[in-house]
């Protein structure tokens, strides 16, 4: 496999992520019945765009490791994908209240009550 079709098969995977997290926020905002405020969107979009961005500074310094640009690229979807369902899930609740302010203190908060969620 050629170089740059390495590099052409990993941006279309970096879009797909944030089509899937698109798709994501979409359908939970379906499934409850109500939709999200413009300033809401506002956050989703930021989230959505600046994981993808995380991913490629990380992929772009640690690919050059085997095996750790992928394990970054990995856990960087994983985390963005969590805070942004998180988020989304906080903004359904309270439509009629401005959304929160984005902080970096949330994302380990939302992974950690989702864990503590499934285990009971």
């Amino acid at each position: 496999m050629r170089r740059g079709s390495r590099a052409a098969r990993r941006a279309i995977d970096e879009d797909e992520q944030e089509i899937s997290e698109y798709l994501l926020t979409a359908s939970l905002a379906k499934e409850r019945g109500a939709s999200l405020s413009k300033a809401a969107w506002s956050q989703v979009h930021q989230i959505i765009w600046g994981g993808g961005a995380l991913r490629l500074v990380l992929t772009m310094t640690l690919g050059l490791i085997p095996l750790a640009g992928a394990v970054t690229n990995a856990i960087t979807a994983f985390v963005t994908t969590e805070y942004l369902g998180h988020y989304v899930d906080r903004a359904l609740d309270n439509p009629d209240k401005p959304t929160p302010v984005l902080s970096i203190q949330d994302i380990p908060d939302s992974i950690t009550s989702r864990f503590t969620t499934r285990a009971r």
